[in-house]
């Protein structure tokens, strides 16, 4: 059973690894054709200029009906940028409109924004699955986000952090996903802290998450 890396900017394209790729527009092209990915307008790269942001929307809504693109994003809220998050909303709300209408689950950016988010996703009603990537949250902000349909991914951070190592056997098993996204650091070492403080084998949470990801994006 192979390893899955449901989010990466580094991709090591082995034959043991499945990755979801995260890919700017204009890469898309280029990408393998059996590859798996994601694209979105992070909140770090809104820009000013609304054609460009209006062109992205437009060439996204072309691509999303393909299979290969697994989710839309990674796209959210930052509060700790220095775009103002009035400008990161409406972006974001695009992109929530979009995977509505195609059933895509949304990869999150979160930083200090989990109420704005859940605010606007419960306004819009939105129903598609969330994935927050790269999360560290505490036990308050865990409880609250598990309340609705989400999915938390886990990196680099897993393997330092005790507190955050604490949240992960909180949260339950059919939830969690395990990422690389830009560190160096490889995916098998993460699956193997993972599955030390979960305190099974890493063959058990391969099984685990093939099965997430087997019930997020293939049925």
């Amino acid at each position: 059973m192979k390893f899955i890396n449901i989010h990466t900017h580094k991709p090591r394209n082995s034959e043991h690894i499945v990755e979801v790729n995260n890919l700017f527009l204009q890469d898309v092209d280029s990408f393998p054709d059996r590859g798996l990915y994601s694209v979105g307008l992070h909140p770090w790269h809104i820009s000013n200029d609304e054609d460009s942001i209006r062109e992205h929307f437009v060439n996204l809504e072309k691509l999303i009906v393909q299979s290969r693109l697994l989710m839309v994003g990674e796209c959210g809220l930052d509060r700790f940028h220095e775009i103002v998050i009035n400008q990161q909303i409406p972006v974001f709300i695009e992109h929530l409109v979009l995977a509505q209408h195609y059933e895509k689950p949304v990869l999150i950016h979160s930083v200090k924004a989990v109420s704005d988010i859940i605010s606007i996703r419960n306004k819009l009603r939105i129903s598609v699955p969330f994935i927050f990537h790269g999360y560290n949250g505490n036990e308050e902000m865990t409880q609250q986000l598990m309340k609705n349909e989400t999915y938390f991914s886990f990196g680099a951070a897993l393997l330092t952090i005790k507190s955050l190592q604490d949240i992960f056997k909180e949260i339950p098993t059919n939830r969690i996903f395990l990422e690389t996204d830009d560190s160096d650091i490889d995916i098998e070492r993460i699956y193997e802290i993972a599955a030390s403080i979960l305190s099974i084998s890493i063959e058990k949470l391969k099984v685990v998450i093939n099965d997430n990801f087997t019930e997020l994006f293939y049925k």
